[in-house]
């Protein structure tokens, strides 16, 4: 089972699910009955942009001082993953531009981002030519491509919502990717020195790094239980605080540089959003709403 999960990962199918299972936990928070084709253009477009960062745009020496099982998994299966990944944002791209202009650009508004981040765009003569050489822009940059698409899709998809609510989600979504990626830096620290992307570990060290991860996860706990007390999420949505809680134990797991936290990172990590899918079905379920 623990080897299939890993394939699941490293074929970048695990991370797509999650993203689907986002779309439907934040239609939920939202009071919506939520979208099963909004769900399917989450998975399809994080497919294709993590195909395109692992497999089209493979960086063997980075990604075999990170992590080798995946490198070697990849030397395997790279051509079929990319013309999934391609077959994928092709027939995403039709489903968007059949619902509205709006759904096309936020379908394709992480892989705009990711080509920003991962390509060098820009003159030779400039200092940053990609986002990837700005330092600690990583996490940042990450968790804003989620948050567009997955609320972006949540907007097309949906109905009208409280400001209030749109705030918290926003907030709270941004928060939860941010610890996410960053968390994926202090395992691939080693890599990432040697690639010199400047990720947060690189530069401010792995203590500092995994401290001011435990203060983002505390803060996003902190503005789900903000949104539910003001009104703008109901009162059920505390069960999410149980995200908050698995965060805090995968960070504890990560004790120095010298833990190996492959499996934290590819498998649990990026799992939540999965858990959280099934929180909130259990919840629907325990409450008799539809």
């Amino acid at each position: 089972m623990r080897a299939l999960l890993f394939k699941a990962a490293y074929s970048n199918l695990w991370i797509a699910l999650s993203a689907g299972a986002q779309v439907y936990v934040n239609f939920w928070l939202l009071g919506h009955r939520g979208s099963g084709v909004a769900s399917l253009l989450a998975v399809l477009a994080m497919f294709w942009v993590y195909t395109f960062a692992k497999a089209v745009h493979f960086d063997a020496q980075a990604d075999v001082a990170n992590d080798p099982e995946r490198t070697e998994f990849l030397r395997t299966y790279r051509r079929p993953l990319i013309l999934a990944g391609f077959s994928g944002l092709a027939l995403g791209t039709s489903i968007a531009w059949n619902h509205s202009a709006m759904t096309l650009a936020v379908f394709w508004s992480p892989t705009l981002i990711g080509w920003l981040y991962d390509l060098k765009l820009t003159p030779r003569s400039w200092r940053y030519r990609r986002l990837k050489d700005v330092p600690g822009i990583k996490g940042t940059s990450v968790a804003f491509a989620w948050t567009l698409l997955i609320l972006g899709l949540c907007w097309a998809y949906g109905e009208q919502s409280t400001s209030a609510t749109w705030v918290a989600l926003t907030l709270w979504n941004f928060l939860l990717w941010f610890v996410n990626t960053t968390y994926f830096d202090l395992g691939d620290l080693v890599g990432d020195t040697l690639e010199g992307t400047q990720t947060l570990p690189v530069v401010l060290g792995f203590g500092p790094t995994r401290t001011l991860l435990h203060l983002l996860n505390g803060l996003a706990g902190a503005v789900l239980l903000w949104a539910v007390d003001i009104g703008a999420l109901q009162s059920s949505a505390t069960v999410l605080l149980l995200l908050n809680l698995a965060q805090w134990e995968l960070l504890r797991r990560a004790k120095d540089e010298t833990v190996d936290i492959g499996w934290e990172c590819d498998v649990l990590f990026d799992g939540l959003f999965l858990l959280a899918g099934v929180i909130v079905l259990f919840t629907k379920m325990w409450t008799g709403v539809a």
